[in-house]
Order: structure tokens, then C-alpha cells, then sequence
């Protein structure tokens, strides 16, 4: 994931997944890696929720993010190990049980 300034504002590209997506999908990954860097799921919410976009996403969607980010790592985990997944995964885990406990 690349953060990219311009103009005093900041766009989230992640390279390696880009794809035409609902906007929200980057802040929904990057609440996952701000969990995996120590911080609760709600700190991570509370973050996302700065803005405007995340703000104007309905609670659904937001838990099927958590849920779908998940199952990506949980996958990408069992049949492509890398030494960073474990990690990753159990940051996705921890966020969409938050969600689920909403």
C-alpha cells in the first residue's frame, strides 16, 4: 500500500490489488493494517471515520468489508503462505468480529 500526496491531500493505492472497487474498499483494508500495527478495531473504525466517504457507508457494508477482508487473508494465508499473513489475518478476524458483535 502506497500513500500518494498532492495538493495536501492523500490517496491510499494499493499496487498490488488495484481494481475498480467501491471507494471504500481502501479505508476498509487499511483499518485491517492499522489493527495488525497494534490498534483495536475500534480505534481503526474511529480513524476511518474521519472521512466523509467512510462516514456515508451504511453499517452493512461496512461489516461486509470486515467479513470479505478476512476470508481474502484466511485464504491467501492457507493456500499462498507468506510470513506476513498470520498477522494480517488475525487483524481481519479481530475487525469483522467487532463488526459481527455490533
Amino acid at each position: 500500500m502506497n500513500l500518494l500526496s498532492n495538493d495536501g491531500k492523500v490517496q491510499i493505492v494499493d499496487w498490488a490489488w488495484s481494481r475498480n472497487a467501491s471507494p471504500a474498499a481502501d479505508p476498509a483494508f487499511l483499518i485491517t493494517r492499522l489493527i495488525e500495527a497494534g490498534h483495536n478495531p475500534a480505534a481503526g473504525e474511529t480513524w476511518a471515520d474521519q472521512l466523509p466517504l467512510w462516514q456515508q457507508t451504511p453499517a452493512e457494508t461496512k461489516t461486509a468489508f470486515a467479513v470479505a477482508i478476512w476470508g481474502i487473508w484466511e485464504y491467501l494465508e492457507c493456500h499462498q503462505p507468506l510470513a506476513h499473513r498470520p498477522a494480517l489475518t488475525a487483524a481481519a478476524r479481530s475487525w469483522a468480529r467487532h463488526r459481527l458483535a455490533l
